[in-house]
């Protein structure tokens, strides 16, 4: 998840920092330097400097869509946005999950990582597979801005059953009932049934999050999408989310016990393009 590294990351930025002292340099060397990024909102969205600007680009206009989904060219929540900005929280590109970035160079405090190699620069496809930006992208949002701003609905920690947001309590529903930890096995009536052993409760809810939104936006539906997340998410369309998963629905629906709330969720899909601005990549100078 977005700031927890792991190991082999650890290693490998000792080994650079190692290798950078040694030679008597104090830069790191251009492979694991930030050298780009794109300023969404305020949201910094950084990359190394063999990653293709089209990528940035990409991730770009998907963390804008999600943060202005009428795309006015004003956030929808305001609140939401001034927690990312708070907490420091930022996208990081680089080639892929096995290449290292100076530590020194992280200019945020909280991090999600997203791979060149699992951006799809036309969105998701059958041919191309699920274009993962719109995961990482809403992971930073979710979790750096929603969880703060709005701890009662979107916080994700919980202290046993009904003790936690009105989100971590329609998730104890969807998984079968509340653990803190991963189960053996799920109960047959749970729908969301995530088995990574390294995924804590908090993580968990952030990934309900994503799979709640974006199968209520649609972004799940594409011809054999279902059968390659059929053990963590059993839920596989709009339609089948509204009926199944009827809590979480109303909390991203804003109806019922939810309706007139202050927060904004994104209502539409993220496409190609943010129709206020044409991104462009900028370089980020050496200190």
């Amino acid at each position: 998840m977005s700031n927890i590294l792991s190991m082999g990351k650890i290693i490998g930025f000792i080994v650079l920092a190692l290798f950078v002292f040694s030679c008597g340099k104090g830069i790191a060397p251009d492979e694991t330097y930030l050298s780009k990024r794109i300023m969404v909102f305020g949201v910094g969205i950084y990359a190394t400097e063999s990653v293709a600007d089209d990528k940035i680009i990409r991730a770009a206009n998907v963390m804008a869509q999600y943060l202005d989904s009428d795309e006015n060219g004003t956030v929808d929540d305001a609140k939401v946005l001034s927690k990312l900005i708070e907490n420091k929280a930022c996208i990081l590109i680089t080639p892929n999950e096995d290449s290292p970035v100076f530590p020194a160079n992280i200019p945020c405090k909280y991090y999600q990582d997203l791979y060149e190699t699992e951006i799809k620069v036309n969105g998701s496809s059958v041919s191309e597979g699920f274009d993962a930006t719109l995961e990482e992208v809403l992971h930073l949002i979710s979790h750096h801005g929603y969880a703060y701003a709005y701890p009662e609905i979107f916080g994700m920690v919980s202290y046993g059953e009904n003790s936690g947001s009105a989100m971590t309590n329609a998730m104890d529903t969807a998984r079968g009932g509340f653990t803190n930890s991963i189960p053996d096995s799920y109960p047959s009536g749970a729908w969301y049934t995530y088995t990574d052993e390294s995924c804590n409760y908090v993580c968990q809810a952030s990934e309900y999050f994503y799979w709640a939104l974006t199968t209520k936006l649609g972004l799940q539906e594409y011809s054999g999408r279902a059968d390659e997340f059929a053990e963590e998410w059993r839920v596989t369309s709009s339609s089948d989310f509204a009926s199944t998963d009827t809590e979480m629905n109303a909390i991203l629906s804003k109806s019922g016990a939810y309706s007139g709330l202050s927060y904004d969720i994104p209502d539409a899909s993220p496409d190609t393009s943010y129709t206020p601005t044409n991104f462009t990549v900028e370089a980020v100078g050496r200190p």
